[in-house]
């Protein structure tokens, strides 16, 4: 697949491309996904595409990253529902809904796959797994894997620029990185607020459309990367208990991993909290990194939360963890500027 296409197709999805006179704009959310393809091989290969391009994720309860909706091409709402963001295809290489996604790729041999923009509607990525004349259903389960990762990759840069919409704040970042010990890159849509030695950055809607997401960072001496989660949950619980919303993280379901920050090896625990005041019942996603700082002789607690009611949460789980990554500790670069 050519870097310049999957340049493209990201351009595409995340802000649309000029021209395209008279084709309507694009319908439907970035992460709905709508398959063409007959109805004797969508039968076939269901449960496979389903498997690889609707995984799950547990945020306050498990959802499904895209949301895929099969129609045929010989059905009367093709043509409309053709004209969503995201459109997958599948066939032969002169199917009519396959060849006016081909272009350049239309001498290519089956199997493959491509992508276009615009095809039907403005603002559109349509990706195509053209098929062979035999086997088509082997080829379509041989293709899932790449073309989910690329999936999810696009729909992660669609995120992230739509997170830095309002620009990367920078002067905040360096300020951080002079005063504080630490530095993040944050959108310059979230505030600053501050309680002796924790910093926690605000942005939060209320007005008709509660939105709240707040990351919190707090310290203690010596650079220690053993804590257990059961350490790091209970030092989560004393931050946030004396703020706006004191809130305590569930047991189950817990997911830890290790990731690269900087320099450092963070360990992270994703999990779900709860409001403690039993008169405001809330509740949601959590991410919290620990990551020790030597040149400090420090050890950083990096916590994000979400609360987003009656919301699907990956988009917004994907830009707090883009923002987590961007932590630095005393002693480390800090982290460059999207290119968004």
């Amino acid at each position: 697949m050519k870097s310049a296409l999957l340049a493209g197709a990201a351009a595409g999805l995340a802000a649309g491309l000029a021209g395209c006179a008279g084709k309507p704009q694009a319908r439907g959310e970035s992460n709905a996904i709508i398959v063409i393809a007959v109805d004797s091989l969508w039968q076939e290969v269901e449960a496979s595409v389903r498997a690889a391009l609707e995984p799950t994720i547990t945020t306050v309860r498990d959802e499904r990253t895209f949301d895929l909706t099969p129609v045929s091409p010989l059905a009367e709402d093709w043509v409309t529902l053709r004209q969503f963001r995201q459109v997958l295809v599948l066939g032969r290489a002169g199917d009519g809904w396959v060849a006016p996604v081909l272009g350049e790729a239309t001498s290519a041999t089956p199997p493959f796959v491509t992508d276009a923009t615009d095809v039907w509607a403005r603002n559109q990525l349509v990706t195509a797994i053209v098929l062979p004349a035999g086997d088509a259903a082997g080829a379509v389960r041989a293709a899932l894997p790449s073309l989910a990762a690329r999936l999810d990759s696009l729909y992660r840069v669609y995120a992230t620029r739509r997170m830095y919409t309002s620009e990367p704040d920078v002067e905040l970042r360096d300020s951080l990185a002079a005063r504080a010990g630490f530095s993040l890159l944050l959108p310059q849509v979230y505030r600053t607020d501050r309680v002796d030695s924790v910093y926690s950055f605000i942005n939060w809607t209320e007005s008709g459309d509660d939105l709240r997401r707040t990351i919190t960072v707090a310290s203690r001496p010596g650079a220690d990367g053993t804590l257990t989660p059961a350490q790091v949950l209970a030092w989560r619980e004393q931050v946030h208990a004396d703020w706006r919303i004191p809130q305590r993280a569930q047991a189950e379901p817990l997911v830890t991993h290790t990731r690269a920050q900087g320099a450092a090896t963070a360990t992270e625990l994703q999990g779900i909290w709860n409001g403690t005041d039993p008169e405001v019942p809330m509740a949601g996603p959590f991410l919290t990194r620990v990551v020790p700082c030597p040149a400090q002789q420090r050890t950083f607690l990096v916590d994000a939360w979400l609360y987003a009611p009656a919301k699907k949460k990956y988009e917004y789980m994907i830009q707090l963890e883009t923002l987590l990554d961007t932590f630095r500790c005393g002693g480390d670069a800090v982290a460059p500027s999207p290119v968004v």
